[in-house]
This record gives structure tokens, C-alpha cells and sequence, in this order.
């Protein structure tokens, strides 16, 4: 079986290292080159023609924004995936604006991250075929990520996923488009 091969483009050499050693740890992926430099990230990004880009964004050389406009300005085949410790709404719009194909606020879950690369990997949204499918799935992420069921809000929080799932490019009008839609329906 061949694996997906994978860059690693993160802040520091510790991530890269921690990153890689459970990425050799799957079946199907392997890493097949780092670095903490911009640009050195996209020259390894052109010249080994990996599957994937898991970059964070403040970098040394050219930062991690920049590395997305030169992917999808020279249109390589790679799936961008970032890794930051940014969750600013607009940070996090500007670079799927820029081609980032996931966006994952660190600390991340490693199981969840290679779940969505995979998704990623297929060109597909989540696609479920029940609403209990779906309500067990955004359950199993939330108790992944440490949300439990009987925080208040937690009802509005799952109907926010499913509106998002339905409708990914709310994402990009989560104040102006999904609050107004989740206190409507509550």
C-alpha cells in the first residue's frame, strides 16, 4: 500500500520531530521532508511533490500565509493542512481564503487531525448519511476535544456543526451568518 506522503512545515524543530514520529507511527502516511524556513518549506513542497503541507503560520523566512499564496499561485498539488496556535476567526478565514484545505487550532488531537487530512485527501465534506450519524460523530469530537454534554450551550454549540456541515462556506460568517441562523432556531 503506498503511503501518503507528507511536509512538514512547523515552528520549531521540536514540532517537526514530536510531528513526524506519530505520523511513522500510521499506516498510512510518511514524512518525507521539514523544515522551520518558509522558504525551504516551499522549495521542498515543489521539488518532492508531497500529498500534503502541514505548516504552521509564523515561520522563519516567509511565513506560513505566504507559503499558501505561492502553492495556489503555482497551483502545486498539495493539500495544505495548518496547525497554529492562532484561533482568530480572521486569521483562520484568510488562510482557507488562501488555499489551506484544514485548520487546526493547537493543541490538537493527532487522531482527529489525520481523520481530516484524510477527508481532505478524498475532496469531500463530512458527509453522513443520517442526522444520528451525524449527531454521534460531532458527540465523539466533542468528548475527544474535552467538551462535555452537560456544559450550558452545548445544544447550540452541536447545532453549529450541523449548520456548518450543511453549509461549510458559513465558516467564513460565523458572527454575521451562524449565530443569527442558531438563535433563530432557539
Amino acid at each position: 500500500m503506498q503511503k501518503y506522503r507528507v511536509v512538514l512545515l512547523q515552528d520549531t524543530e521540536k514540532a517537526n520531530i514530536e510531528l513526524k514520529t506519530l505520523f511513522d507511527s500510521t499506516d498510512d502516511f510518511e514524512v518525507v521532508g521539514m523544515s522551520t524556513d518558509g522558504n525551504t518549506g516551499l522549495e521542498l513542497v515543489r521539488r518532492l511533490k508531497p500529498d500534503y503541507l502541514v505548516t504552521e503560520l509564523i515561520l522563519t523566512g516567509i511565513d506560513g500565509l505566504f507559503v499558501l499564496d505561492k502553492i495556489k499561485e503555482e497551483n502545486l498539488a498539495v493539500k495544505p493542512i495548518v496547525l497554529s496556535a492562532f484561533s482568530r476567526e480572521e486569521i483562520i478565514t484568510r488562510a482557507t481564503k488562501k488555499g489551506a484545505s484544514y485548520f487546526m487550532v493547537k493543541p490538537y488531537n493527532f487522531d482527529i487531525l489525520l481523520e481530516r487530512m484524510l477527508e481532505v485527501k478524498e475532496d469531500k465534506a463530512v458527509t453522513l448519511r443520517t442526522r444520528g450519524a451525524l449527531d454521534e460523530k460531532i458527540s465523539k469530537i466533542f468528548i475527544n476535544v474535552g467538551i462535555p454534554p452537560h456544559i450550558k450551550g452545548y445544544g447550540y454549540l452541536r447545532e453549529g456543526v450541523k449548520m456548518a456541515v450543511d453549509n461549510p462556506d458559513i465558516i467564513n460568517n460565523i458572527t454575521k451568518k451562524l449565530y443569527p441562523m442558531i438563535g433563530e432556531k432557539y
